[in-house]
């Protein structure tokens, strides 16, 4: 007899539930992050199923959030609904959840937006080409923050923010200490 799986409540729980995954295996995983971090699979049943918000949730499990399922905690805890869906990993081996019909653009847009950052953050060194486009990235953000809902933009934001630090971090790291 087969089994019908419930009708997820957030986003967070869809995509855990697209993984085929249990809390346990997906707090297992959080673990091997490239900065671990310790989510118990109670809190993260709680969260998946929207029984907690984002307001109490440390940094430490929102980066956690963030680098699993790449995108933020407000965003995996928004109500569930299949308007909601765009491509991403589901699987440990790159697979993706393709995108409902009609969503083809999202899909479009993730893969220039990786491609993008891919582009900026496998030089050597940063180039004047980089800086250029991350402020030209900045700069699109701030004359649309004032136009369209923080909702549509908080995913590139964070995507710019993470590109700008990952960048500052290389150039910092290469840097000798001031004497």
């Amino acid at each position: 007899m087969a089994s019908t799986r419930r009708a997820p409540r957030t986003m967070l729980e869809y995509l855990i539930q697209q993984r085929e995954r249990t809390y346990e295996e997906m707090a297992d995983a959080f673990l091997r992050l490239e900065e671990p971090a310790a989510i118990s699979a109670r809190h993260l049943g709680r969260l998946a199923r929207g029984e907690r918000g984002s307001a109490g949730a440390t940094p430490a499990t929102r980066r956690a959030l963030q680098a699993m399922f790449g995108m933020p905690l407000e965003e995996l805890l928004r109500p569930w609904t299949p308007e909601l869906v765009i491509a991403r990993p589901a699987t440990d081996d790159g697979s993706l959840v393709l995108p409902s019909p009609g969503n083809e653009r999202s899909l479009i847009r993730m893969a220039a937006e990786r491609a993008r950052r891919f582009t900026l953050l496998a030089a050597e060194s940063t180039t004047p080409e980089a800086v250029e486009q991350l402020r030209d990235d900045v700069q699109r953000l701030a004359l649309a923050y004032p136009q369209r809902p923080l909702t549509e933009l908080l995913g590139d934001m964070v995507e710019t923010q993470d590109t700008l630090f990952a960048l500052l971090g290389r150039v910092f790291k290469g840097s000798q200490p001031l004497e």
